[in-house]
């Protein structure tokens, strides 16, 4: 007896395949580096690179980067600079 799935059989594996990626943690500097690996090969093969290509730091957010800049500003102006 032959398997053929069909191409809803298929969408259906890779849509649980995804979700069961997606679902995984993303590795930290304390990550052994075999979950490295792992973590970003399975992001690989479901072609999911904004997870692939997440920085291990966070990213700044932007209240942080306004708040930071107005602090600047602030100081930049009691000094005369501005």
């Amino acid at each position: 007896m032959n398997f053929h799935p069909t191409p809803v059989e298929l969408v259906g594996a890779y849509v649980i395949l995804n979700a069961a990626v997606q679902s995984m943690e993303a590795p930290t500097t304390e990550s052994s580096p075999f979950y490295t690996f792992f973590y970003k090969f399975m992001s690989l093969l479901i072609i999911d690179f904004k997870s692939f290509s997440a920085p291990k730091v966070p990213a700044v957010t932007a209240t942080q980067s306004v708040s930071q800049t107005s602090t600047v500003s602030a100081s930049a102006s009691q000094s005369g600079v501005l």
